[in-house]
This record gives structure tokens, sequence and C-alpha cells, in this order.
């Protein structure tokens, strides 16, 4: 997974973390949304080919995680990081720098809810984009408490109407026979099954379960658009073993940079 560094930055406002066994190095906010399993495992779940120009997009990237473990396994990917927070975006741009990714790592800061016009003028193509990946927020702000932070309540934090939102960009983004992959919660299946639904298909549903014999606590939701396919529930992945070690399926993922099919 991750290694918190001693290292901080000029400012005392970031740490340098490790991820994938320290093959991505991110600066991340110390009062901040930070990135951790579930950014691995969603990058992970990507069906990137390597040795394909494929383009990537990342949606509410945060400090770019995904994009940068994404970036890393497929060499030759060319992959967007949309985010709204100009201190997250800018971060972003700096974790490309840091790991030599800045000529295949493009950062685009603005609202994935908004307008269509105002992606057109950040340059964000629709229909344009092989595959299409976000964690969006979990937390409806009627029934959590509210985070510490201003950033993180933006990035922890909407209204169940933005869930509509944020798949309306993601299907626009997404060309025809391109996938969406998402982690979530899975109390939340009804609302992403209801929205994805009518913009992709060949859903495919793979939860997350913290240790054997425990109730899921994330599920990855993937599909394609445009395809007919029906719904497949997957045996999905255990992260804990007895020990309260990673299981070795987790760790190859976590540390190791392993794929992780959904379909396999």
């Amino acid at each position: 997974m991750t290694s918190h560094l001693s290292s901080s930055d000029e400012t005392g406002e970031a740490t340098l973390d490790d991820f994938l066994g320290g093959r991505v190095r991110a600066w991340q906010p110390c009062d901040g949304p930070r990135s951790g399993i579930d950014a691995v495992i969603l990058a992970a779940a990507i069906p990137v080919r390597e040795g394909k120009r494929e383009t990537v997009l990342e949606a509410g990237a945060s400090t770019g995680v995904v994009s940068l473990a994404v970036a890393e396994r497929a060499g030759d990917a060319e992959v967007t990081a949309v985010e709204i927070q100009p201190d997250l975006a800018a971060l972003a741009r700096r974790n490309a720098d840091l790991n030599g990714m800045a000529d295949r790592l493009r950062v685009v800061e603005v609202d994935i809810t908004g307008p269509w016009k105002t992606f057109d003028e950040a340059g964000l193509r629709q229909a344009s984009f092989r595959h299409v990946a976000a964690n969006p927020p979990f937390y409806d702000p009627a029934r959590s408490r509210k985070p510490g932070t201003p950033s993180k309540t933006r990035a922890h934090q909407a209204a169940p109407a933005e869930l509509d939102r944020w798949l309306r960009f993601c299907a626009g983004m997404a060309m025809p026979g391109a996938t969406l992959t998402l982690i979530h919660r899975p109390e939340m299946l009804p609302e992403l099954l209801a929205a994805i639904g009518r913009r992709f298909g060949g859903l495919i549903v793979f939860p997350l379960f913290p240790s054997a014999g425990k109730p899921a606590t994330r599920m990855l939701v993937q599909g394609m658009k445009g395809s007919r396919a029906p719904l497949q529930l997957m045996r999905g992945l255990v992260l804990h073993g007895d020990d309260g070690g990673f299981t070795p399926e987790a760790e190859a993922i976590l540390r190791n940079g392993r794929v992780l099919d959904l379909n396999g």
C-alpha cells in the first residue's frame, strides 16, 4: 500500500508517500484528502493494455495517485487527471514531475459537475477516452459528519444528485466501447446501478472484504459503454488475513503492482 516517509515539503503541509513498493511516490496534504488502498486497487482494476497507446481519464484525481499508478504500469498510456481543487491539482502536477511522467500525465483543473462548455475550454474532448475511472465522494452531507477541513469536505462529501452528474461526465468523456471503473461503498450499490446502467452495460460488481467472513466495506463497479451484457457479481477480494497482514492476493496488487482482473 503506502508507507509514509519522514520527509515533508518546505511548508510542512505535505508528506511524501510511497506507493507500489516505492515505484510511485506522491506528495499529499497533511490536512487534506489522502490516497491509500482504495487508490491503488482502483488503478489496478482499470483494464489498460500494456503496449497500447490508450487514453485514460481519472475524474476527481486529488493528488493524482490513481493516474500515477496507471501511468507506471502502462508506459504507453496517455493519462488525464481531472481535479477541481487548485492546491490538489498543483500537487498532482508536482507528482507527475517527481515520477518522470509529466510528458504523459496531464492535469486538468475543472469542475466535472459543471457545464459542457467548461470541459471544451479546458481541452477535454468528449468521447475521446478508452478508459474512465473515478473514486467519487462517498458520503452524503445530510447523513455524515463534516470533515475537519474544506478540502476534505469537498473530496469526501456530495449530495446524491451530484453522483449522477459525475457519471454524466464520465459517460460523456468515454468513447464507444470504453470502460468505466469506480470504487464506492456497498450501501450505494442501488444508486450506482441506476445511474451507471443508463450509460454503461456489462456491469461487474466486485466486492472488497476487510477480512474473511466480514461484510464488504468497498466495491469496484466496472462497465462498458454500449454493452448489453448482463450484470455479473464476482467473488471479490479479501484484503487481510487472520494475522492482520495483507493476503497474498492483496499484497501482490498493493505492493507489487499486479493487475486486478475483475473478470478473473
